[in-house]
């Protein structure tokens, strides 16, 4: 009854076998999102990922320094260059930016599909605020520029 396995040797194990195993964890995808504008942008796009319970560590929303979309390109390029030499690149870098009446609109688009993967352009025309707006209220009127400044809310305004 299981007597005669007491005096047989038992087989030495490899050194391989005794090592301990090491578990990688599968890191997160990491996006960056840089924006146009300075506050509305980037007040929305939190409020968004709050709202979906989005963890803010995998998600980084950069206002820019620049009002221009080549400028807001050259921004996300630097942001992911700066983060590729430390070592963790962001995984996917969104540029967002009005058409508005840029005239730089479309060298940006065309610079962001000539980098490829990683880089994506956002765009809303004619502008950001007319579509966040366009979330809370149902309008069919126009939209037009009110003298310098392209603004949707005082020209949609019910």
């Amino acid at each position: 009854m299981g007597s005669e396995d007491l005096f047989h040797k038992r087989k030495a194990r490899k050194n391989s076998e005794l090592k301990r195993q090491k578990r990688e964890r599968a890191q997160n995808t990491r996006y960056l999102i840089v924006c146009e504008g300075t506050k509305t942008e980037p007040r929305y796009l939190r409020e968004f990922l709050d709202d979906l319970k989005i963890r803010p560590q995998l998600v980084h929303i950069m206002p820019n320094n620049g009002v221009t979309p080549d400028r807001i390109v050259e921004h996300a390029i630097n942001l992911y260059e700066e983060d590729k030499i430390a070592g963790d690149a962001f995984d996917k870098v969104y540029c967002v930016f009005d058409r508005d009446k840029h005239t730089t609109f479309s060298s940006a688009v065309k610079r962001i599909k000539d980098l490829g993967h990683p880089f994506v352009a956002i765009t809303s025309t004619p502008c950001f605020e007319f579509w966040l707006l366009l979330h809370f209220i149902y309008t069919n009127k126009p939209f037009h520029a009110a003298g310098k400044n392209q603004s949707a809310i005082k020209s949609l305004q019910c």
